[in-house]
């Protein structure tokens, strides 16, 4: 553009120059020129002659200031946005502004109140000489509160104190007589050691509630799931709980205090009437069956289906002192193994003595069996047409009966915890700890023959009870 203004100025100089050479007297004056002259010349310079082409430096020139013009567009777009931005900040400034004027106003009154407030409590503290007294004693009442309200979420779960005081409601749930009993059983625990599988840890639960929790499952039949939704816990704890404290009360009960049978001598002590002709007796024998689940081996389900039953059972031979007590369990054989093949098997016959005398049903046919000395006190066989008419025999088998039914009641006692209704699969490989712990609880329960003088009890009426 400087270039173009040069060069128009050049060309002036030369139009400026030659009217001067032409003048005739060589003076400066002649160099003036017309009106029309000198309009014409501004125009020629500011619109060049479109035959005058631009230089390469014009055209770069015009690019970079098309190229300014642009960015002041942008700049000017920019700005706009901005502006328009910071509007909207201020706007935001304004209102936070607002808030705090308000949040600072609502505070004046909260601190004027808490003024108010320590004031009167300052006055009331010199009106009440008593206050320190009263403080101890807020303190303690709301000690006493929370310590209602623990025991009362406490009786939510289903606790021994709750049938404690009836024992109607504590030989329902346990077996037990009442609750001295319950808590006798439970002293011979208080140093012993309760071994979890797979060192289980059990916290929630105390000793007492946990020897409440089997005792309820092994009389009763309860379910893990019900036990664990009565005492809110899970099915898994319910039944590590169930399965180690089984084996410590077998531990306990069988083991140690059925270890040895009470000798004749010590049986004679209080022998009851009905054994006044049998003296000698050292224990009633007799085999009772429970029901089982069935085995997942075919071969196991042959062996165990008793004939007499009917049904897949389970088989213990169980033997009792003269005065009720049961002294003596077997384990569990297969339903159908034989009584003979059960009295040889489970070292029944290694507690008896010369001088002893052995009571039995006429289906143990063991006389063979028995150590030198020993006697077999069963009813007499049917060796006569006229069996009723042998007077002599009739009394034997009505004195063995009256004598003999008492293990048949005790049996129904065992019987009467109900996890023996029906033992299933899942218990099948400690069943015989669980008969033998329900059959030495019945040692707890009230004396089977009430009185040494009322030890004589008619067939039929044992019968009845042994049904029960």
């Amino acid at each position: 553009m400087c270039a173009c203004v040069s060069r128009c100025e050049g060309d002036t100089s030369a139009i400026d120059e030659e009217p001067a050479s032409q003048a005739p007297d060589g003076h400066a004056a002649n160099t003036l020129q017309t009106p029309e002259e000198n309009t014409r010349l501004p125009q020629e310079i500011e619109h060049p002659r479109e035959s005058e082409t631009f230089s390469a430096d014009d055209n770069h020139l015009h690019s970079e200031v098309e190229d300014l013009k642009k960015r002041c567009l942008d700049v000017e777009a920019e700005n706009v946005f901005l502006r328009t931005q910071n509007c909207s900040y201020m706007q935001e400034i304004e209102s936070l502004k607002e808030r705090c004027t308000n949040i600072e106003a609502e505070n004046i009154f909260p601190r004027s109140e808490n003024d108010r407030l320590r004031t009167e409590v300052e006055t009331l503290r010199k009106r009440c000489p008593d206050f320190v007294s009263i403080k101890f004693e807020n303190a303690f009442l709301r000690s006493e509160r929370d310590k209602l309200q623990s025991q009362l979420q406490q009786k939510r779960v289903f606790r021994f104190g709750e049938i404690s005081e009836a024992d109607s409601l504590v030989s329902h749930f346990s077996g037990l007589p009442n609750k001295e009993t319950f808590f006798e059983l439970l002293r011979m625990f208080h140093d012993f050691d309760i071994v979890y599988s797979k060192k289980w840890k059990v916290q929630r639960l105390d000793k007492e509630t946990q020897l409440l929790i089997t005792l309820m499952r092994l009389r009763r039949g309860l379910s893990h799931r019900d036990l664990a939704v009565r005492f809110k816990v899970s099915e898994t704890t319910i039944t590590k709980v169930v399965a180690s404290w089984i084996m410590a009360l077998h531990h306990i009960l069988v083991k140690n205090l059925m270890r040895t049978v009470p000798s004749t001598k010590k049986n004679q002590i209080d022998l009851p009437e009905c054994f006044k002709e049998y003296p000698r007796t050292r224990m009633i024998i007799d085999c009772t069956e429970v029901f089982t689940g069935n085995p997942t081996l075919i071969m196991n389900q042959n062996k165990i289906y008793s004939n007499y039953k009917h049904r897949i059972t389970s088989k213990a031979l169980v033997g009792i002192a003269p005065n009720g007590t049961v002294t003596f369990v077997s384990k569990l054989y297969a339903g159908s193994t034989s009584d003979r093949k059960v009295v040889i098997d489970c070292g029944v016959l290694n507690c008896l003595v010369p001088g002893d005398s052995l009571m039995a049903d006429k289906g143990f046919n063991i006389e063979d069996l028995l150590p030198d000395g020993v006697v077999l006190n069963i009813p007499p066989f049917k060796m006569n047409p006229q069996f009723t008419e042998e007077e002599e025999e009739v009394d034997l088998t009505t004195s063995i009966a009256q004598a003999r039914i008492h293990v048949e009641r005790a049996i129904a006692r065992i019987k009467n915890f109900q996890i023996l209704q029906f033992i299933p699969a899942s218990l099948c490989h400690y069943s015989s700890e669980v008969f033998q712990v329900c059959a030495a609880l019945t040692n707890f329960q009230r004396p089977l023959i009430r009185a040494k003088t009322a030890g004589v009890v008619s067939y039929n009426e044992a019968k009845v009870s042994s049904d029960h």
